[in-house]
């Protein structure tokens, strides 16, 4: 269930609905770190909107027409508030943005009582979204680790959805990029699928028990036959 005082991001238009909290002074009163971001620049070879703030913006307006949920939508909002953290000789580079925005996500779960999920979600796409994003780059073995760590592989489907839709949302919510592909989506759903398919028990020592060991060769040679067969690097 939606809180109340994100009921806004459940209808019509969140990316304008955010700009008018925020011109009203309801968002700095009652979520300072996202009004933080407006002003905060980030790399214009990344980001051609430049402005922090407007990205969320872009991202949530994306996050509607890809039909996203309320839970997504919360994730989108919260997953670069790392970057109103960066120091100011850093900028525009945002080292450890995601690093740096898990107590600030943490905080906003607990001050507006967001369900358990929501909170899990935020955390994973602030900590994880970069990851996502290069999922076509990384090795084998990263991705099933990747998996497993966030607990993807365990995770009900629609959370792991959620969780791709956000990736997507940060994506293409820049100016200019908002009709681009997003293949790594597809790729990690592909991916969990055919992981899921090879389960193993939590607290499985994967790496020096021989049961364990055999059933990470088994998931590394899953998604290296995924790699091969879309033409990318099975390393």
């Amino acid at each position: 269930m939606t809180p109340d005082l994100l009921s806004w991001l459940d209808e019509a238009a969140p990316g304008e609905a955010l700009a008018g909290l925020r011109a009203s002074g309801w968002l700095a009163g009652h979520l300072p770190e996202v009004d933080a971001l407006y002003g905060v620049p980030q790399s214009p070879e990344h980001h051609p909107e430049v402005d922090t703030g407007i990205h969320i913006e872009l991202c949530l307006m994306m996050a509607e027409r890809l039909g996203a949920s309320a839970r997504a939508r919360f994730a989108v909002l919260m997953h670069d508030l790392g970057k109103a953290l960066t120091p100011k000789d850093e900028l525009p580079k945002h080292i450890d943005h995601e690093t740096r925005g898990l107590v600030p996500v943490a905080a906003v779960c607990e001050r507006l009582g967001v369900p358990v999920d929501w909170r899990d979600l935020a955390l994973l796409m602030c900590e994880l979204h970069l990851h996502a994003h290069r999922a076509l780059e990384m090795r084998s073995s990263s991705v099933v680790k990747f998996m497993q760590s966030a607990g993807f592989d365990q995770s009900e489907d629609a959370f792991f959805e959620d969780f791709v839709v956000a990736c997507e949302a940060d994506k293409l919510g820049r100016t200019g990029k908002e009709g681009q592909p997003y293949p790594q989506g597809q790729f990690l759903r592909v991916a969990r699928r055919d992981l899921v398919a090879l389960p193993y028990s939590i607290g499985t020592d994967m790496y020096s028990l021989p049961g364990g060991v055999r059933v990470y060769e088994e998931r590394l040679q899953a998604v290296k036959r995924l790699k091969d067969g879309l033409g990318l690097p099975i390393a």
